[in-house]
């Protein structure tokens, strides 16, 4: 190590976090952890002041205490007043992810100063570089410890033939469950949404015009939700014609459906990955991680429910697959969850990402593209014992060598190092 730095790390509670902190404690470098859960950016830059750090460390721009009512002036103050060297480290679309303080001063300026951006999908860079900020491609990582949560009593308890572990976020009771009902609820949740947020406009409007454009509203919906997507490529070109077809409502319709991209994409992901969970309940599907879930699979023999860690890394050990689905929101980066069902023992069944060539070798990861596809490689590997077992041995190998956050903290240094001429 040419020098040893101080670096300031910024901290939520959030388990990820934490994670990338144990990384940076690891390095060898001076690590000052600062707590940004209860603190105004002006109380966070005093501390700063006293740190005197060689540069600070961010994800995802929490550089405060989010959802408060100061939020949208800690934000502008950070983007015009920063004097210090922070790396910011992007895991969600930073077009669509946080307060609507924070993604206005993205739209309008003045930009950040003195920043450098990592992005976990590829396909964000464009953002920064339409605003001519310097960034770099980091993919996600994982917490090596995690290879430790190594219980096997609880082992037995979890074992499975097909698992998902995710959370529901949304709560309906379909009767009885059905891909068709779930469609319907999930669709109709978004018209409701966005309907109530036009409200003061509606209410000055004819009503043979508000019904109108309701209609028109929700068929561009309805072609929207009433197909599945496979690639990242299809699932965008059908939200550019949802914004294409709405363009003909008036302006305050378009203004809620841009603002609300975040939330169709949300709410769209999370009705395919269901759909296809109830497609595989033939397969033996479980399904765990919210009791969200229950109304969905009530005749599921383990309720579904929130699992603690060391249950949630049995749980991944003791399923003969685990069944993975990666959000819209990022079009070309894996999810993390492969990455941590791997070093806890388990088989991880993958969606297909641009990025998963890069991160695994053929021999190393199975993925699918469609649910039919799915559907066939379950049916194999549920039968393949020594090649889901060789598999596991070689994916976890390649975590371990790769993707680890102590690799992603290193490279994250050493591209700040370079910029900043450390």
């Amino acid at each position: 190590m040419a020098k040893k730095l101080k670096i300031a790390v910024l901290a939520t509670e959030f388990r990820w976090t934490n994670s990338v902190l144990k990384a940076f404690e690891r390095t060898g470098h001076e690590i000052f952890r600062v707590s940004v859960d209860t603190k105004s950016v002006k109380d966070i830059f005093r501390e700063l002041e006293e740190i005197a750090p060689d540069f600070c460390y961010s994800h995802n721009f929490h550089i405060c205490k989010e959802w408060t009512a100061g939020y949208k002036d800690d934000i502008h103050y950070f983007f015009a007043e920063n004097k210090f060297p922070f790396a910011i480290w992007y895991l969600d679309n930073p077009e669509v992810q946080g307060d609507p303080a924070l993604k206005e001063s993205w739209r309008t300026g003045p930009f950040p100063k003195n920043c450098l951006f990592f992005v976990n999908d590829s396909s964000f860079a464009s953002f920064f570089k339409k605003r001519e900020l310097p960034s770099f491609h980091l993919p996600i990582g994982v917490d090596r410890d995690i290879i430790r949560f190594d219980d096997h009593s609880l082992t037995s308890k979890w074992r499975a033939d097909l698992r998902f572990s995710g959370s529901a976020i949304v709560s309906f009771k379909p009767e009885p469950p059905s891909v068709e009902v779930l469609r319907e609820g999930h669709k109709y949740i978004y018209a409701e949404e966005l309907i109530r947020s036009i409200e003061s406009d509606l209410s000055r409007a004819s009503q043979s015009d508000a019904e109108s454009w309701f209609q028109n509203f929700l068929e561009a919906v309805n072609h929207f939700f009433d197909v599945y997507y496979t690639t990242p490529e299809d699932y965008f070109k059908a939200e550019q014609n949802f914004y294409n077809e709405t363009k003909r409502l008036p302006e305050f319709y378009q203004r809620e459906i841009q603002k609300s991209s975040l939330r169709i994409a949300e709410l769209y992901s999370w009705c395919q990955m269901t759909c296809y969970l109830f497609e595989l309940q033939s397969r033996g599907m479980i399904v765990q991680g919210s009791p969200d879930w229950a109304p969905l699979f009530p005749d599921q023999k383990e309720v579904p429910r929130h699992l603690s860690w060391e249950e949630l890394f049995a749980s991944y050990r003791a399923a003969k697959i685990n069944f993975c689905f990666t959000k819209w929101s990022l079009p070309t980066a894996m999810h993390d969850r492969v990455y941590e069902i791997l070093l806890a023992g388990g088989f991880p069944l993958t969606d297909y990402r641009e990025y998963l060539p890069e991160a695994f070798r053929k021999d190393e990861i199975v993925h699918y593209r469609t649910i039919e596809e799915a559907k066939h490689l379950i049916d194999y590997y549920l039968k393949a014992d020594t090649e889901r077992e060789k598999l596991i041995r070689k994916g976890r190998d390649r975590v371990l060598s790769d993707h680890t956050y102590d690799i992603r903290v290193a490279e994250l240094i050493r591209q700040s190092v370079l910029h900043w001429n450390l």
